[in-house]
């Protein structure tokens, strides 16, 4: 009891757990300092606050697939994730596009969909023929209550091959050319 402030206070003997509804008490046998009693007793109760979220996201599934093969080269990677992410943690240091050979570093753009879950990236130029790729989402990424990824997370696929340019050309013909005497079945 606070008596310059008329207040009375009491602590919790524990921490209180997240989540919970407690129900406090107050009996009319508490006497003010001219000995009145509380005309009826006071009741209140309260709920604290849920956990925190400590979840990390994670992907749970891209576009293209690990180690798939014949991708168009002017296809988008997309992304989708366990939770919301934080949209100024995926960015272009954070989602690499890479050519794996030379380590070339793509330019990209960044589409956000699905409640913020989805990312859509697009290369902002045309991607190279039959070549491997290796894309990259750092630890660094986070949803929107500041959970990192676990671990940084990549894969590698390989665009299509250039389309044939070679026209066909006839090498042999049965019967050559000028025969005589061929057969008639």
């Amino acid at each position: 009891y606070v008596n310059s402030e008329n207040m009375l206070i009491f602590h919790p003997g524990d921490i209180l757990d997240y989540d919970t509804t407690y129900f406090f008490a107050v009996n009319s046998i508490i006497k003010d300092s001219a000995g009145n009693n509380l005309e009826q007793p006071f009741k209140f109760n309260f709920t604290t606050l849920s956990a925190p979220d400590t979840t990390r996201p994670e992907i749970v599934k891209h576009f293209p697939e690990r180690a798939q093969g014949n991708i168009p080269r002017n296809t988008d990677i997309t992304l989708e994730f366990s939770k919301k992410m934080d949209k100024e943690s995926l960015n272009s240091f954070t989602l690499l596009l890479k050519e794996e050979i030379s380590g070339q570093t793509i330019d990209i753009d960044i589409e956000y969909f699905n409640n913020d879950k989805m990312v859509k990236v697009t290369p902002k130029n045309m991607l190279n023929y039959y070549t491997n790729y290796l894309f990259i989402v750092s630890r660094i990424a986070k949803d929107t209550v500041g959970n990192n990824m676990k671990s940084t997370y990549l894969f590698r696929f390989k665009t299509e091959a250039p389309p044939d340019k070679i026209p066909p050309e006839i090498v042999k013909s049965y019967p050559e050319d000028k025969s005589d005497n061929i057969g008639i079945n």
